[in-house]
């Protein structure tokens, strides 16, 4: 399992977050299933014959209640595509409904309340019915998601006649790809964020942008959410938390943080443009350091370093590297 597998898998174990993925795709946000209905379950599956076994684990299963035992939702999670994607679903489900199978196969033994031969034969009574299983693949990915969802599109029906294919049964799966998405307030909880900022998280121009319209609600995210996010976007900076803690409310400060990630790439960029500026001309130098800092993320600081070196005002622009409150108040008197 790999290490956005665990903590997404860690993130989904939360009812609230489990509950709001499936109410947002199955139910348009509408709150259909309640955090308090659902139960953990067994993730690990075994389907054991002879000399042969075959073992499955789930990422997250929860058995949903209301009055009684309505059905068990299974959570997949997938930062890249998976093209048996089907095929797994498909194997999943069997092995679940096989498992409820041997379950009352081993009470009726147990009982001995089998009748005839029927019963005896099938392990179980004619009446009785397995729980539903609705399975719930959940896609992170950068592109967007183009793998099969029905086993039809899996198979080669080219050549099959078309009186033939009415007979060659079919299953679908469910996919929540959030590139098929443009809003995400369908959400209840802080999945709203998570997938708003991976929507944008591409395009430095669109992030800054839904930063600053949202800014309330990226204000203070909880550590876990502000996790998930960096390791889905592979951000280690978004990792070290402490320095972006908010001590007003206790969260993180996700505004913040990515001002200061902008902040770093401009004056790295600097920093090596003073290295090659030894070679290439020490004012020529910094210029293309500020170039390759804006590749990092773009800052008003980009602005001022460009107005100093035009002034001549180097004194100030490593004054203004060492100290950011002298920095921000360049900024203000210069721009405002």
């Amino acid at each position: 399992m790999g290490k956005a597998d665990v903590y997404t898998s860690d993130y989904f174990e939360d009812n609230e977050f489990f509950a709001d993925i499936e109410n947002a795709y199955f139910f348009d946000g509408k709150q259909v299933i309640r955090p308090e209905g659902l139960r953990e379950a067994n993730k690990e599956l075994l389907y054991t014959k002879e000399n042969q076994s075959q073992k499955v684990i789930r990422d997250n299963v929860k058995k949903y209640f209301e009055d009684t035992l309505l059905c068990i939702y299974v959570l997949e999670h997938q930062k890249s595509m998976d093209y048996h994607m089907v095929l797994r679903n498909m194997l999943s489900e069997a092995m679940e409904y096989h498992r409820q199978w041997e379950e009352k196969k081993k009470e009726h033994e147990k009982k001995k309340d089998l009748k005839d031969s029927h019963e005896f034969l099938s392990g179980m009574k004619r009446e009785e019915r397995f729980t539903p299983v609705i399975s719930l693949v959940v896609y992170y990915g950068k592109e967007k998601w183009d793998a099969a969802r029905s086993l039809h599109q899996l198979l080669d029906m080219e050549k099959i006649p078309e009186h033939m294919k009415q007979y060659i049964e079919n299953y679908h799966i469910h996919v929540f790809d959030y590139h098929d998405y443009e809003n995400f307030d369908m959400f209840r909880t802080e999945l709203k964020q998570v997938f708003y900022f991976l929507k944008h998280c591409q395009d430095k121009e669109e992030l800054k942008k839904l930063i600053a319209e949202r800014r309330g609600e990226y204000y203070n995210i909880s550590r876990k959410t502000c996790e998930l996010i960096a390791v889905l976007t592979n951000s280690r900076e978004l990792l070290e938390l402490e320095r972006y803690k908010n001590d007003d409310k206790g969260g993180i400060d996700m505004c913040k943080a990515l001002e200061e990630i902008r902040l770093e790439g401009i004056e790295q960029g600097i920093v090596q443009g003073i290295e090659q500026g030894i070679e290439q001309g020490i004012e020529q130098g910094i210029e293309q350091g500020i170039e390759q800092g804006i590749e990092q993320g773009e800052s008003r600081f980009a602005e001022l370093a460009k107005l100093l070196i035009s002034t001549g005002r180097m004194e100030e622009l490593t004054k203004a590297l060492d100290d950011k409150n002298y920095r921000e108040e360049l900024i203000l008197q210069n721009f405002s």
